[in-house]
């Protein structure tokens, strides 16, 4: 019993190591906008919502791909049902960064996706704030009109 207690064991942290190992790729990837990989390890079985730490700081790899302004890992990443409203270590979600950002193709994406415009990190920043930061006024206008609805 002990020797098929000890098989399970090491092939569950075996499993367990190479997840986690497939998701540090994918996680490589996003931050390198390296699109074809994130397919193939997402279609591989790469969990979309996965957060890396760096630190005690955890990542959301959909804000990553925000950042990057990387429309094409964004769809990716959400098409294999990455928490559109995933927050990170800021409490931060991809509509704030991508508001701060400017880039109107992925905030009209995420919108579309279903975003909380009213997000807020609960330090006083919200969708809003993040966009009249950059002052960008299609960015601010596009969430003002948001808001409104």
């Amino acid at each position: 019993m002990r020797k098929l207690f000890f098989i399970f064991y090491l092939i569950f942290t075996g499993v367990y190591a190479g997840a986690q190992d497939l998701n540090q790729r994918l996680y490589k990837a996003v931050a390198a906008k390296d699109t074809l990989a994130v397919e193939k390890l997402l279609s591989s079985g790469a969990d979309a919502n996965y957060k890396p730490k760096m630190g005690q700081a955890e990542m959301n790899l959909l804000s990553v791909a925000v950042t990057k302004n990387d429309f094409k890992c964004v769809k990716l990443l959400i098409d294999h049902k990455a928490n559109v409203d995933g927050r990170d270590w800021f409490n931060t979600t991809p509509l704030m960064y991508a508001a701060n950002g400017g880039n109107l193709e992925i905030i009209k994406y995420l919108l579309q996706k279903g975003a909380d415009v009213k997000a807020n990190d609960g330090q006083g920043n919200t969708v809003l704030s993040a966009a009249k930061e950059k002052n960008n006024p299609e960015v601010i206008k596009l969430i003002e009109d948001k808001l409104k609805e």
